[in-house]
C-alpha cells in the first residue's frame, strides 16, 4: 500500500465508448461495460435526464465529445474541454431547474 496521503485506495474504472456494442455512439455501452451493468439501464438514464431540461442529451453528447474509443483514439484537447463543458452545462442545467425562486 502507498504512503502517500494524496492517492486513491481503489482503481477506478477506465470509460471508453464501444462502438461496436452502441446503439448510438456507444457511449451508454461504454459506460455499462466500465460499470458492470445492462446497457439499457444507462439509456434510460439518459432517456430520463433528457426530459429533465434536456440533460440527458447534453450530458451524452458532452460525454461522446470528451470519451476515447476503446481502439485507444484520444479525443483532441479542444474536443475533450467542449465535452467537459457540456456535461458541467448538463449538471447545472439539472440543478437550476430544481431552484426555485424566493421572493
Amino acid at each position: 500500500m502507498s504512503s502517500s496521503p494524496y492517492r486513491l485506495p481503489l482503481g477506478l474504472p477506465r470509460i471508453e465508448r464501444d462502438e461496436r456494442g452502441g446503439a448510438l455512439a456507444g457511449v451508454a455501452a461504454g459506460i455499462a461495460r466500465s460499470l458492470g451493468v445492462d446497457a439499457t439501464l444507462v439509456r434510460l438514464t439518459f432517456a430520463l435526464l433528457a426530459f429533465a431540461g434536456g440533460a440527458g442529451v447534453a450530458a451524452y453528447a458532452g460525454a461522446w465529445l470528451a470519451l476515447p474509443t476503446e481502439e485507444g483514439s484520444e479525443p483532441s484537447q479542444r474536443r475533450r474541454v467542449l465535452g467537459l463543458v457540456l456535461l458541467v452545462v448538463a449538471g447545472a442545467s439539472r440543478s437550476a431547474g430544481s431552484v426555485s425562486p424566493t421572493r
